[in-house]
């Protein structure tokens, strides 16, 4: 998640929209809430359960992605 945040910052990307997997047999009730979220990527996106900012796919076991805005295309 971070390397993907890096290369969407260095082409002059700076916000996506946080995609939930659906994958897992518990899912982190945080991360449902974050689907279709927009969030800053310099940032990432505040999850309350861990108390900080997180990116997608950052957590242990947290299989979500993100979909980058392009600026000029959303």
């Amino acid at each position: 998640g971070l390397i993907e945040a890096t290369r969407r910052q260095e082409l002059g990307i700076s916000e996506a929209i946080w995609q939930h997997s659906h994958a897992g047999k518990v899912p982190r009730p945080t991360h449902v809430a974050m689907n279709e979220k927009r969030y800053t990527i310099s940032k990432g996106m505040y999850d309350s359960n861990e108390g900080k900012f997180v990116f997608p796919g950052e957590l242990i076991a947290c299989r979500c992605t993100s979909r980058a805005i392009i600026p000029g295309l959303d």
